[in-house]
């Protein structure tokens, strides 16, 4: 609903599509609905397992992942043919035009962890990806890393560096490991805390800590910045304006 607004107002807008919830058909009959409602851009997700529901907890569906979801997104803009129960195929669907992201975790520290990670981020590009946007995290070195993995393996596709505005509440949540792969360590949660002290609540603190990220992501060579947290507009000029003033070094 919103995001019909929004094109509406000639903005751009991602539709996130995650496959925890819907079948192969749903997300397939998703993708036509928002075709026709003028939507070109998604980013496709595996999800996380559901953690609650209605008397209960949800089952997640998973019956594809990432990967696929992205796989038939290609068909869909290449006219995708259905299978005929007498064995043949359907003439080939209009095609849609889909601008296809997929996502990444570089934060995991070992390599068990991380490898899989790069592994899979080959296959959703081999598949289809055209743009990337990381896992949300705090750790300059392992943003570094990501960059420098993609021009080993020559990945070439534009990448979004994940900027997320913190906040002393935010701090405590990520800290807790409450949120898949979102995590604030030890060290940053106390160096949050402590600025949350303050008479502002640490916003000052917290907007140029998120200006530095995305500095540093436009240093390092990421394509962009996907900034989120729950700040107003005037907050997010802040951050692109403080940004600007640092060096480009």
């Amino acid at each position: 609903t919103l995001g019909t607004d929004l094109i509406a107002r000639g903005q751009e807008v991602i539709i996130h599509l995650s496959c925890k919830d819907w079948n192969r058909n749903a997300l397939q009959s998703r993708g036509w609905e928002l075709a026709s409602g003028g939507f070109e851009n998604v980013l496709c997700l595996s999800g996380d397992c559901p953690t609650s529901g209605y008397e209960g907890q949800a089952p997640g569906v998973f019956d594809i992942d990432s990967v696929a979801l992205l796989k038939m997104f290609t068909d869909m803009n290449a006219g995708l043919e259905m299978p005929l129960r007498n064995g043949g195929r359907s003439k080939p669907m209009q095609h849609t035009s889909f601008l296809k992201g997929a996502v990444v975790n570089n934060f995991k520290l070992r390599e068990n962890e991380v490898m899989p990670q790069y592994f899979k981020l080959a296959k959703k590009i081999d598949t289809g990806a055209d743009f990337i946007i990381n896992q949300l995290g705090y750790d300059a070195r392992k943003q570094d890393e990501l960059m420098k993995y993609m021009r080993h393996k020559g990945l070439d596709v534009p990448v979004l560096c994940n900027v997320y505005v913190l906040s002393g509440p935010a701090s405590r949540f990520f800290n807790s490991v409450k949120i898949p792969g979102c995590l604030v360590t030890d060290e940053l949660h106390e160096v949050c805390q402590k600025h949350a002290q303050s008479l502002d609540k640490g916003k000052a603190f917290f907007l140029e800590f998120a200006a530095k990220q995305v500095a540093i992501g436009k240093g390092l060579g990421y394509h962009g910045a996907y900034i989120g947290g729950h700040i107003q507009f005037d907050d997010y000029m802040r951050i692109l304006d403080l940004t600007e003033s640092f060096g480009e070094d």
